[in-house]
């Protein structure tokens, strides 16, 4: 509580001081809120303060909202209170593309991971906006999906194919399909079936003349995992 009244007379002495910039990482006060858990209730108080529209403008220098500050460190609780404040967060990439949803996932923060996908879902109507982005289409669809296998969330990946079908089927330059991923999950277990459940889920969904596992993509050199949180040792040890 203390250091909430130190900051609010901070801010009654300079209301900028509630958007600005403040460190060299171009972090926001939200930002610094929410890199601390124990700060959730600093970071509601700087909520009721903020008009809700100004929040998508509220980057870091990696151009970052707060919604994807949290979605990176698993701040679940403060990832429900910037949605409830302005859903529009879900929908806006970051300085590498990348939604909120993704860099949840790239840090394998599965109940972080599990909010948003419901959130997105729910509040799907917003990614039409101009500049947004729709995390269950094209290039963003297929990472979802991906990257999902890849860190292990298969019972969450069977869900997503199961309603977005057409995910196992789409290409995109860079960002390694699904095929690929159960194929390094394969090769992690090697004397694991060949074709297990979920294998057979997503060969089912695939044409056949792309079926193919010769050109196996390695992890280190896609797009989507050079921001990962997390090594392969820790993504094969969850699994």
């Amino acid at each position: 509580m203390g250091d909430w009244e130190k900051a609010q007379e901070f801010i009654n002495k300079d209301s900028d001081a509630l958007t600005d910039k403040i460190n060299s990482s171009g972090s926001t006060a939200l930002h610094v809120a929410i890199g601390n858990p124990q700060n959730n209730f600093i970071l509601e108080k700087l909520l009721l303060q903020i008009n809700p529209e100004l929040l998508p403008t509220l980057v870091n220098n990696r151009k970052q909202n707060p919604l994807h500050y949290a979605a990176i460190l698993g701040n679940t609780i403060a990832a429900e209170k910037l949605v409830e404040k302005n859903p529009q967060l879900l929908f806006i990439v970051d300085y590498e593309n990348d939604l909120p949803i993704e860099r949840a996932i790239y840090g394998s923060h599965k109940t972080t991971f599990l909010y948003l996908l419901q959130a997105c879902k729910q509040h799907i109507g917003l990614s039409q906006i101009d500049g947004y982005h729709n995390p269950f289409e094209g290039e963003h669809g297929v990472q979802l999906l991906s990257s999902s296998i890849a860190v292990g969330f298969l019972d969450i990946a069977y869900d997503i194919l199961k309603e977005y079908p057409v995910l196992a089927r789409t290409h995109v330059t860079n960002v390694r399909p699904a095929l690929h991923s159960i194929a390094k999950l394969r090769d992690a277990y090697p004397s694991a079936k060949r074709y297990n459940f979920y294998q057979k889920f997503v060969y089912s969904h695939v044409p056949a003349e792309n079926q193919s596992l010769d050109d196996i993509y390695d992890i280190e050199n896609q797009k989507s995992y050079k921001a990962k949180l997390v090594t392969k040792s820790c993504i094969y040890r969850g699994l």
